[in-house]
């Protein structure tokens, strides 16, 4: 399927890398993406300080964009370099698909809980890294009480700030915001994340041979760069669909008068 579309990307394959390289240019040295007084992004900050829905979303989308930024560098560097980049793309995916699920929804209350679910997930992954590695118990962190009080303020059920946050999760609502065929974005990212994991069906998916038969000869299959360019070109597409809500978010905007609620039942 990948070579099929592969023609059809080649011709945009120059204008993705400009776009990508302009934008993480963009991202590090400006504020562009800070949210403007009165925006949608800047209310939802207020309720949730210091935990904002904006850092959470520039976080990802900053990651994204640096990690497509080194895929495209590695394809550029020939077939040795293709698993690399499929799980950098694998990632980049993940980040920016994170991104578009926080800020995509028009109600608050949904941004606000998908903003603090993801930051109670980060503080329950440090906890357990460190617990695995001094085998004992962060001392004096306060930030899931504070995740819980924000939360409480804000009328946002405690079981939607500790659920966990998954890249699945976040993938298929992507892939169906995004109303690519064939549920286009899912297959890349399981095929990238196949190639990640060394799974021979992915490997055989982005080879420029013919897969050999199990046990048939050590021979490697040699993989073609060239194949990751749907893939990095379906990154964009969503990159452009994350890039198009934040501005949507960042804008500034009539504030909602004050007997107007501005959030939905929790």
């Amino acid at each position: 399927m990948l070579g099929l579309l592969s023609d059809r990307v080649a011709a945009q394959w120059k204008g993705d890398v400009a776009k990508v390289r302009n934008l993480a240019r963009l991202i590090g040295q400006t504020d562009s993406y800070r949210p403007l007084p009165g925006s949608v992004l800047a209310r939802d900050d207020e309720k949730l300080s210091p935990y904002g829905v904006s850092y959470a979303a520039l976080h990802n989308l900053n990651t994204g964009v640096t990690q497509l930024q080194a895929a495209q560098e590695l394809m550029e560097k020939g077939p040795q370099r293709v698993v690399a980049a499929a799980t950098l793309l694998r990632s980049s995916l993940e980040a920016l698909a994170v991104a578009l699920w926080i800020l995509d929804s028009d109600e608050q209350i949904e941004r606000i809980s998908r903003t603090l679910a993801w930051f109670k997930h980060n503080v329950a992954d440090e906890r357990v890294a460190f617990e695995d590695f001094v085998g004992k118990e962060l001392s004096g962190d306060n930030r899931t009480a504070d995740i819980r009080h924000i939360a409480r303020q804000n009328s946002v059920k405690l079981s939607r700030v500790n659920a966990r946050v998954h890249s699945t999760e976040a993938l298929r609502f992507a892939d169906t915001s995004l109303d690519v065929p064939n549920h286009l974005l899912l297959y890349i990212w399981r095929l990238c994340s196949g190639v990640a994991h060394g799974r021979p069906w992915a490997f055989a998916n982005l080879s420029s041979t013919a897969p050999r038969a199990p046990g048939a000869g050590s021979e490697q299959l040699v993989l073609d760069e060239a194949s990751l360019r749907v893939p990095f070109r379906i990154a964009v597409v969503l990159l452009d669909a994350v890039i198009v809500a934040f501005g949507e978010r960042t804008e500034a905007g009539p504030v909602p008068p004050l007997d107007t609620p501005d959030m939905g039942d929790s």
